[in-house]
């Protein structure tokens, strides 16, 4: 009867086993003399990782017969050249059959050999800020500057999108974002890719939004739009220091550079029919401080830029991004929010980097729930 009962806890034993290993994907325990793949170290990278048909972590050594898909990181791109493979494996002898690629940064930079369209003065040409947007109301008329921070989203002003009889964000189907737009007028085709998207959601800082009740703290919205932009030399992201790693500008009195269709002084007053851009010296908060008459409209969240030599920042230039280069990329730091009464030459911005907490969440929901997608649908109809 013993024996009998210890055959019955062996097979008991055995079946359990199996069970683990075959539904939760890696098994309880394996040889000592089984070998099994190093650790993969991914740079801007993304993994997936399966063991027999199940998903499993990615960070630690894995066993033979584990495959992994890697992506490049949201606004990353190959090193090199696009790899050949879609999956990785580890075989039997404990070694990866392919070399994991690694990601470079795909945004904020220049197309540098860019048509002319209009010869001397500070007009952009196409491609010069292949960031910058035009968003437009629903009687195609400009009201703000915004800049690509994704391939789904756009950062502006929240108070070029903001609704003062509810006091929150306007209706997402009144306003249209128009890339590679150098002209004002809605209706000029600029250049072949220029494209206009919907916005399908405004979101605020999760502090909110009120306007002047506020002295226009937290005065950024993101417009997530209705599909994805197709991206090319002349329409791209800016950079974003999601970590806060970057010290951008590195120094007071460093220039960004910030582009727009505000009023046009050659013109004599008259709103700029065409793209300008002007470089303006970063002023920190507290240098700001002697620029402003009333002090309570310098939130915590501002900073200013400009100096007497600059050009003034009027309509058409709200909500548009300053931008520093750092190396070959530049990189977002404020958004024009607006001029000084006193001194039209300096403007006050909404410091993006005393935002990112806020912003990062919602960017890897918007992108990571279009990169789910597209993954099931890309493998749909393959096995792990």
């Amino acid at each position: 009867m013993k024996m009998v009962w210890k055959i019955l806890h062996l097979i008991c034993l055995l079946f359990f086993h199996g069970f683990y290993e075959n539904v939760i994907g890696q098994p309880t325990s394996s040889p000592s003399s089984q070998k099994i793949c190093e650790k993969l170290n991914p740079v801007n990278v993304d993994l997936k990782c399966y063991y027999r048909g199940a998903s499993i972590k990615c960070d630690e050594n894995l066993l033979p017969g584990t495959k992994v898909r890697p992506t490049c990181q949201p606004l990353h791109t190959y090193t090199n050249s696009t790899p050949t493979y879609e999956e990785i494996n580890c075989k039997e002898d404990g070694k990866w059959d392919n070399a994991l690629f690694s990601c470079v940064p795909d945004c904020g930079r220049p197309f540098t050999n860019a048509q002319l369209l209009i010869a001397g003065g500070v007009e952009e040409k196409i491609g010069d800020s292949p960031w910058h947007v035009a968003i437009y109301n629903e009687k195609k008329v400009l009201l703000c500057s915004g800049t690509i921070i994704s391939p789904h989203i756009v950062v502006t002003g929240a108070h070029c999108v903001h609704d003062r009889i509810k006091d929150a964000p306007a209706d997402a189907n009144n306003y249209e974002v128009v890339v590679s737009k150098v002209s004002r007028d809605y209706a000029t085709k600029d250049n072949a890719a220029q494209r206009t998207y919907k916005v399908k959601e405004i979101r605020f800082d999760k502090k909110g939004y009120e306007g002047m009740h506020s002295n226009y703290a937290s005065d950024i919205a993101l417009l997530i739009l209705s599909e994805k932009i197709t991206m090319g030399a002349t329409v791209m992201p800016v950079c974003v220091d999601w970590s806060g790693t970057k010290n951008i500008p590195p120094t007071e009195g460093i220039a960004g550079k910030v582009s727009g269709w505000g009023l046009d002084a050659i013109s004599k007053g008259n709103l700029s029919k065409i793209l300008k851009s002007a470089n303006l010296p970063f002023i920190s908060r507290i240098n700001c401080a002697k620029f402003f008459d009333n002090k309570a409209y310098l939130t915590r969240d501002k900073f200013c830029a400009g100096s007497e030599q600059s050009p003034s920042l009027l309509q058409g230039d709200s909500g548009g991004g300053l931008v520093f280069k750092e190396k070959d990329h530049y990189f977002i730091r404020g958004l024009v929010t607006r001029t000084l009464p006193s001194n039209p030459h300096i403007a006050a911005f909404t410091d993006v980097n005393d935002h990112i907490d806020w912003m990062l969440p919602v960017r890897n929901e918007v992108e990571q729930d279009v990169i789910e997608k597209e993954t099931t649908l890309r493998y749909k109809n393959k096995s792990p």
